[in-house]
């Protein structure tokens, strides 16, 4: 057949399997859409949107199509994925806790007051969605993939912890196990959606990741902010009193697929191995492009009064992760700037 049609055998690759991207136009599905695209050949993908218009992408709005079993059943018979990636949220943890305006289909704005611990369109989106594609897809054999935030926790700063340290050869963060104690809507919109979707599908896999940056359709990651607001000499007050760890969406990216290769389950830490405050994350990217840090502004959680409170300390352990794949290597921010900046990629972090 492969002569008959005159084309190369590499060419022809039987019997792949489809991934199906929710949301794939974010910070997370964008670059899962490019990269398995890409450099995954065994596998066929199709990505949905809810508000920009893509080749390829089929529009899906988390908050009502996934509730909606008709649309759903329409998505799955005309997909027929073997994995469903759920890369789509309500991530603005401050809009979860304060008031904040929504567009209707007729175009006209209608104001929600959300108050914390409420359950409304948050709980929706991140939660009811979720847990509802997960019994779709269990009574389809299909895999789930959803991600989680380190938001789950709300840890004090450790004693005399440093506000930025490489954790490369040393074990130090939150594990898996690690009591879940949410400080925000958001992040108990997250414990809720991992409790609820690994009832209802035990085999699903669930990603707690952090501060994610690269490279992305959007451009609105903290990277391409910092470069164009200090580019402009506008002005960024950045947190100095809480520590995380930035995650390069691409390093995310291949870990997840190594766990879906392999059919893992359960929850898994994936983060870079540096732990640093928001302050400090904006320094390094200032120093990287030799831009004028003197408009980072640095404010404490009581400085800037933001609506959600968040954990001092949420850096994670990839200790799991690590274990079960000792050849993997997550990128430094610099490492990871690099491969950015040389790779000519089509979403450049310089062209904001």
């Amino acid at each position: 057949m492969v002569e008959y049609l005159n084309l190369a055998d590499k060419r022809i690759i039987p019997h792949r399997k489809r991934i199906l991207i929710i949301g794939s136009t974010g910070q997370v599905g964008s670059m899962f859409f490019h990269t398995i695209t890409k450099n995954y050949p065994e596998f066929i993908v199709i990505g949905t949107t809810h508000n920009l218009k893509k080749p390829q992408r089929l529009s899906f709005d988390l908050e009502s199509d996934a509730m909606d079993p008709l649309k759903m059943k329409l998505l799955l018979d005309a997909c027929s994925p073997h994995v469903i990636i759920i890369a789509a949220a309500f991530t603005n943890a401050n809009l979860c806790e304060s008031q904040t305006e929504k567009k209707t289909q007729g175009g006209k704005a209608e104001k929600y007051l959300w108050s914390p611990w409420d359950d409304k369109i948050t709980n929706t989106v991140n939660c009811e969605a979720v847990a509802h594609i997960g019994k779709l897809g269990k009574e389809r054999n299909i895999k789930i993939v959803n991600f989680s935030s380190d938001y789950v926790f709300n840890s004090p700063n450790p004693e005399n912890f440093p506000n930025y340290i490489n954790t490369t050869e040393k074990d130090i963060g939150l594990r898996e196990d690690s009591s879940t104690n949410p400080p925000n809507y958001y992040g108990l919109s997250k414990v809720k959606s991992e409790k609820a979707l690994l009832c209802e599908v035990p085999t699903s896999l669930i990603i707690r990741t952090s501060r994610i940056f690269g490279p992305e359709e959007v451009k609105k990651n903290f990277v391409n902010q910092v470069v164009r607001n200090l580019s402009t000499g506008k002005e960024m007050s950045l947190l100095s009193d809480e520590l995380s760890c930035p995650t390069y969406n691409k390093d995310l990216c291949e870990a997840v697929m190594l766990l879906i290769k392999k059919d893992c389950s359960g929850i898994y830490h994936i983060v870079g191995p540096e732990v640093m405050s928001k302050y400090q994350w904006g320094l390094k990217i200032a120093e990287y492009f030799k831009l004028d840090s003197k408009w980072l502004i640095p404010k404490s959680s009581d400085e800037l009064k933001l609506p959600a409170p968040r954990g001092k300390f949420t850096a994670l352990s990839t200790h799991k992760f690590r274990t079960e794949f000792p050849d993997f290597k997550f990128k430094t921010l610099e490492e990871a700037l690099n491969e950015w900046k040389k790779s000519k990629d089509q979403f450049p972090v310089a062209d904001c």
